[in-house]
């Protein structure tokens, strides 16, 4: 799920495992005052998070950060690589009152 952090600013993603990733979904995200990678975060949190739009849900706090709805800052699709997003359309139908 993405999420933008209000005080670094950083688009960010849960896992579905839990962890807490940097942008290109891989790098972990560090507690620096503590040294740890952030895991273990409440899927609920990271929902509540990617669904906060500010003014209607207030933001969702995560480890040291006040996390709000990606799209509030980032469109989200256009980061994505070419490779990962594939278009899956379903069959087309013949229109109405043509036969096939």
């Amino acid at each position: 799920m993405a999420m933008v952090g209000l005080v670094s600013g950083n688009l960010r993603y849960v896992t579905e495992l839990g962890n807490l990733v940097e942008r290109d979904g891989f790098t972990p995200v560090f507690d620096h005052t503590a040294h740890f990678e952030i895991t273990n975060v409440s899927l609920i949190d990271a929902m509540l998070a990617s669904a906060a739009i500010p003014v209607f849900f207030r933001p969702i706090a995560i480890h040291d950060d006040l996390y709000v709805d990606a799209g509030i800052r980032e469109v989200i699709l256009h980061d994505v690589p070419r490779g990962a997003r594939q278009r899956h359309l379903p069959p087309r139908l013949p229109e109405r009152g043509r036969g096939v």
